[in-house]
């Protein structure tokens, strides 16, 4: 059986930006977004925004 994890817009905005926070420090420099459109997209969108 599929267990789905409940996530709000709220959660997903502060999700999204840690994860941009730690792509920042990373140092890694970037020209792609590269992302599994299984709802990949929407947070590929929100990075390259």
């Amino acid at each position: 059986m599929i267990k789905f994890l409940p996530l709000t817009w709220q959660q997903f905005h502060k999700d999204v930006f840690e994860l941009a926070k730690k792509v920042g420090k990373s140092g890694q420099k970037f020209d792609r977004i590269v992302c599994i459109d299984r709802g990949g997209a929407v947070v590929a969108r929100f990075l390259a925004g």
